[in-house]
C-alpha cells in the first residue's frame, strides 16, 4: 500500500494463480510511463501513469527471470484495492494470516486522469479524477457463516 505522486492510493495487488501453463505470480500496480505524451493530454506531468500487470511464469527457476509486462490502462492516477471478509471491507489481506482463507470479494477502484481537452470544458468544481470501481466475488472463497456477500 502506498501513495502515487499525484497523491492517490497506489495499492499493489499481488497473487498466485493456477493456469493451464502452471502456477503464476501476478502483480497489478501503477507506474510512470516511459513514453512521453507528445500532445500532453494529461495534466501533472509530461508523462502518464499506467496500470501495469506483471506475470512471472517459472516460479521454481534458480534465478528469477524478468516478468512479462503489459500496460493495461493509461492515465491511471491511483488504484485502491479492498477486501471483503464476509462482514467488513478491509484495506489489506494476507491469506497466511487468515488460515489460508480467501476474501469473499475484492473491490478495485481506479482514479483516472481526465484529458486536458475534456477538462478545459468542465467547470472548476467538476475538475477531478474520474473514478471507476468494480467488485468481484471469488467463487473459491468459503461463504460467510449464514450469509451472502453484500456489494
Amino acid at each position: 500500500r502506498g501513495t502515487s505522486p499525484a497523491g492517490h492510493r497506489a495499492d499493489v495487488l499481488e497473487f498466485h494463480a493456477l493456469t493451464r501453463e502452471g502456477v503464476r505470480r501476478i502483480a497489478w500496480t501503477i507506474e510512470r510511463s516511459d513514453e512521453r505524451l507528445e500532445d500532453r493530454r494529461y495534466r501533472d506531468s509530461e508523462q502518464a501513469w499506467n496500470l501495469v500487470r506483471r506475470v512471472w511464469d517459472n516460479l521454481l527457476a534458480p534465478i528469477e527471470a524478468d516478468p512479462a509486462t503489459q500496460v493495461i490502462a493509461r492515465g491511471v492516477r491511483g488504484i485502491e484495492v479492498e477486501y471483503f471478509d464476509g462482514t467488513d471491507w478491509m484495506a489489506q489481506w494476507d491469506s497466511t494470516l487468515t488460515d489460508n482463507q480467501l476474501p469473499q470479494a475484492i473491490r478495485v477502484t481506479l482514479s483516472l486522469q481526465i484529458p486536458e481537452s475534456v477538462e478545459a470544458d468542465l467547470e472548476e468544481e467538476h475538475r477531478q479524477d474520474y473514478l471507476v470501481s468494480g467488485t468481484f466475488t471469488l467463487p473459491c472463497a468459503e461463504p460467510p457463516a449464514g450469509g451472502r456477500v453484500s456489494r
